[in-house]
């Protein structure tokens, strides 16, 4: 038996001329889950849900109040779901309510036959 688990590094890659410098913070992306996101790879567009944003896999020992509060916003998962085939790479984004960026994205095992399949971006921000 196999077992699957997703471990994920971002980086938010250079934008092209048409695009944002950067994504949007973990609290804008906390306000489109549920949205549908067009992403583009070499030419190839499919369709990824943002179905949440978690806190990162890691958190620093002994963090509280502002420290805390200032790690769950640089450190983060955004954790996608699609019906196609995704390839692990740097992906160009857009919803209807953000402006074009670019994530590192990476897929979780194949889903069964009619299932999503996860599709990963970590951001780790955390300077101490």
């Amino acid at each position: 038996m196999i077992a699957a688990g997703a471990a994920t590094v971002v980086t938010v890659a250079a934008p092209d001329i048409a695009e944002a410098a950067t994504a949007p913070k973990r609290a804008r992306f906390e306000k489109l889950v549920g949205e549908t996101f067009e992403a583009t790879l070499g030419g190839r567009t499919l369709k990824l849900r943002l179905d949440a944003v978690e806190d990162g896999d890691y958190r620093p020992r002994g963090l509280k109040g502002k420290k805390l509060a200032k790690w769950r916003r640089k450190s983060y998962v955004l954790v996608f779901s699609t019906r196609a085939t995704a390839e692990q790479g740097t992906w160009s984004l857009k919803t209807r309510r953000s402006h074009r960026f670019r994530l590192f994205l990476v897929p979780g095992m194949p889903a069964a036959k009619g299932k999503r399949t996860q599709v990963t971006a970590t951001f780790n921000g955390w300077r101490g």
